[in-house]
């Protein structure tokens, strides 16, 4: 059987190395506090109403929490168990 020869696709390529000039903490960010008393972390402000657009918290279990909020609601991302954005 004869081997067809592939292209490489985008899923073949290389995963990208983040060097630590790339990285941002959390901690860099604006400090607040949430309508629950919990420390969050806001990275933009929403026009106008004063919320947040984006912001991180750490959960109960130390994983880091991105929030965006849209139009339609807010989208909830887990990061991980890490301090970087």
């Amino acid at each position: 059987m004869k081997r067809k020869n592939r292209t490489r696709h985008q899923d073949d390529a290389e995963p990208v190395i983040r060097f630590a000039e790339d990285l941002r903490s959390v901690f860099d960010l604006e400090n607040a506090t949430n309508t629950y008393g919990r420390k969050i972390f806001v990275e933009e402000w929403k026009d106008g109403t004063g919320k947040p657009k984006i912001w991180y918290e750490f959960n109960k279990q130390g994983y880091l929490l991105k929030y965006e909020r849209n139009a339609l609601g807010i989208l909830i991302s887990n990061l991980g168990k890490t301090k970087y954005i």
